[in-house]
This record gives structure tokens, C-alpha cells and sequence, in this order.
């Protein structure tokens, strides 16, 4: 009877507690063993994608490892360059994350969360006559 609600509350602790810093999670397991990888080595790739994509000035990325049967849940925090639209730019960047990890990692459903904090600053310098 208290199995089940051990069950439940390590299951919300896991999907609303989440940790930053590098935690270990399983990717992969077959007859030979278990693939595990880090949440930095993620996030790590995250940041440089974005740096690669028109539009971002500055990126951090924030990967909450996944629970049980919810996905993984990368998080950005951009400053946008002028004359960029943000709609645009948050939509290649989370299709290109997707596919990244797809291809390269083999994790499949990713949420991806976007929040433009700033927009690149550009001061225009005049001539004084």
C-alpha cells in the first residue's frame, strides 16, 4: 500500500525538483550494457548550436535530465541581434536541436524552451560636424 506512494512522490520529486549541474541519466540499453550520459555534455551542445544559428548573440542552454516517461527539457536563454525575428529564430533553433540530438545521441522528444532575455545592443556612432 505505501509502495504506490513512494511511487508518486519520487515521480513528482523527479518532474517538478529540477537539478542543474551535471547528473548522469541513462540514454541506451542493450545486451552489452547501459549507454548513460551527463546533462553538461548536453547542454555543452546545446549552447554551441545556438552560438552556430542567425540571429543569436549570446546563448546559454539549461538541460533538465529526463524522468521516467516525461522527455528531456533543454531550456535557452538567448540575446536576440537586431533586425532578427524572434519567432523565427526560436523555431530553427529548437528544429535544429532536435535533429541534432536525434542524429547524433539518439534521443527522441525534446521539449525546448526559449526565452529571449535581451536584444544585442549596437551603438551607432556619429559624426559631429
Amino acid at each position: 500500500m505505501f509502495g504506490k506512494f513512494l511511487e508518486i512522490k519520487n515521480l513528482i520529486a523527479d518532474t517538478f525538483m529540477s537539478s542543474h549541474g551535471s547528473v548522469e541519466f541513462e540514454l541506451d540499453k542493450n545486451d552489452y550494457g547501459v549507454i548513460t550520459c551527463e546533462t553538461a555534455l548536453i547542454e555543452q551542445f546545446a549552447t554551441r548550436l545556438a552560438m552556430k544559428n542567425k540571429g543569436v548573440h549570446k546563448a546559454t542552454a539549461t538541460v533538465d535530465k529526463p524522468a521516467r516517461n516525461l522527455p528531456m527539457k533543454v531550456s535557452f536563454v538567448i540575446v536576440l541581434k537586431q533586425d532578427f525575428s524572434a519567432n523565427d529564430v526560436s523555431a530553427r533553433l529548437s528544429d535544429n536541436l532536435k535533429s541534432y540530438l536525434k542524429e547524433n545521441c539518439g534521443i527522441v522528444g525534446v521539449t525546448v524552451d526559449v526565452k529571449i532575455n535581451d536584444v544585442e545592443r549596437v551603438e551607432r556612432k556619429r559624426r559631429v560636424k
